[in-house]
């Protein structure tokens, strides 16, 4: 086949082959494909697409064969942590928890919007791309380093997703003001990926 592994197109394409008396040729056309690894998802997909959404995402998940048919709820990839191990960190369990970080608030009773808080809104990109990772989305090492360093940065605040870290009310001094900067690089770099992949 001439044309495998190259990009799907809406052009039309022709392969010849020869038959012979009495000979069955047979062939599969798979308009389904996706290449190795898939594309990511943003925020807003896994934030939707989950059990806790309020809308009828899960049941359609469910309907077209779920993730084994590449139809993922943030549900599929958890238990989820944030931080690194050996530190300080946080396992989001539940669709609550993890839908709350991807809106960027916080995980009190109330869910408290944080989105001016340079912590959550790298945590919301972080939890994306993490579960792209884990659904099997393409990977790239940009994007491996740039997931470890948000992680290495949530332990270094001490980040539990309960209050405040890194609003601009609380990174007026250092080290906070150096760590508000590298969180918003951190998440411009996650967003990028969630929503385009590797570049």
């Amino acid at each position: 086949n001439p044309y495998a592994g190259t990009d799907a197109s809406n052009e039309d394409r022709c392969i010849d082959f020869n038959v012979t008396a009495g000979q069955t040729v047979g062939f599969t056309v798979n308009n389904n494909y996706t290449p190795p690894g898939g594309e990511p998802r943003t925020i807003g997909y896994w934030k939707n697409w989950s059990t806790c959404s309020g809308g009828q995402q899960a049941e359609k998940a469910a309907e077209k064969g779920g993730a084994a048919e590449g139809f993922w709820l943030i549900d599929d990839v958890l238990p989820m942590t944030l931080g690194v191990l050996a530190e300080n960190y946080l396992t989001l369990e539940t669709c609550t928890d993890a839908v709350a970080i991807l809106n960027k608030s916080d995980l009190t009773p109330k869910h408290k919007k944080r989105a001016s808080d340079a912590a959550y809104g790298m945590a919301a990109q972080l939890v994306a791309a993490q579960a792209n990772y884990a659904a099997g989305a393409e990977q790239c090492s940009t994007i491996t380093d740039a997931i470890a360093a948000a992680n290495q940065l949530l332990s270094d605040i001490n980040f539990n997703g309960l209050g405040g870290y890194l609003s601009p009310k609380d990174a007026k001094h250092e080290p906070a003001k150096s760590q508000r900067a590298l969180a918003n690089s951190l998440a411009g770099i996650l967003d990028g990926y969630n929503n385009d992949g590797c570049q």
